[in-house]
């Protein structure tokens, strides 16, 4: 049991990667089924214990209470299924969901900063706090469309869809590629997608200069 969990958190990063990329090309919408609810439930569990294991070892209390809080988004995903009209239920998730990401984009890149290496684990850490950085945004954007329904414009009125749409639109927003099939109507909305987009931009500058100077530094270190 000690080297499966050794074994997991050494590789928690390439774990983490793989839970959000199979969270992203999950498709939902108002159809529903009891094996397709299963799948998703199980998915989102998965993604709720990587980001946990994601936390430091040395941070056990925080890990703990961090898993806690994952499974407080998990039971409200299951009550929303059974409510769906429930929408203070439904922010309320939102709110949860952009807290639990961001203390989960925080910590990874704090890792990633305080790493002295570049190695494939780092690497995938990268890829996974790009993608959290863009799932952040997208609870943003939802829990935006819930409170103000007209802040986009060519949005679906069936909201499992709209939230399709809006993760898709937040993801354009931070990599700037901007195809104008949703448009923010709202002046919070514009805001905030321009606020996306300057976050893409400066995670990758950002990034890539430590990744470049970690490598340089370390052919510096073979030569010497």
């Amino acid at each position: 049991m000690k080297k499966i969990k050794h074994h997991l958190y050494q590789h928690r990063f390439i774990w983490l990667f793989a839970a959000l990329v199979i969270n992203f090309f999950m498709y939902e919408n108002d159809s529903f089924s009891v094996l397709k609810a299963m799948l998703k439930l199980f998915f989102l569990i998965m993604l709720t214990l990587t980001s946990a294991n994601s936390i430091e070892n040395a941070k056990k209390n925080t890990k703990q209470f961090f898993f806690f809080f994952g499974m407080v988004n998990i039971g409200l995903y299951v009550f929303l299924n059974w409510f769906h009209d429930s929408i203070e239920f439904e922010i309320a998730q939102f709110v949860l969901l952009f807290l639990f990401f961001s203390v989960t984009f925080l910590n990874l890149l704090k890792q990633i900063f305080s790493s002295s290496e570049v190695n494939i684990e780092i690497l995938f850490g990268s890829f996974a706090g790009y993608m959290l950085l863009g799932i952040t945004n997208f609870q943003l954007f939802g829990l935006l469309y819930l409170i103000i329904p007209d802040a986009f414009a060519n949005i679906s009125s069936i909201p499992l869809e709209a939230y399709q749409q809006l993760s898709y639109f937040s993801f354009t927003c931070l990599t700037t590629l901007g195809f104008g099939d949703v448009l923010p109507l709202h002046p919070i909305s514009q805001k905030l997608a321009v606020f996306t987009a300057i976050q893409g931009q400066f995670y990758l500058t950002v990034v890539i200069a430590i990744l470049i100077a970690r490598l340089l530094n370390k052919d510096k270190k073979r030569i010497d």
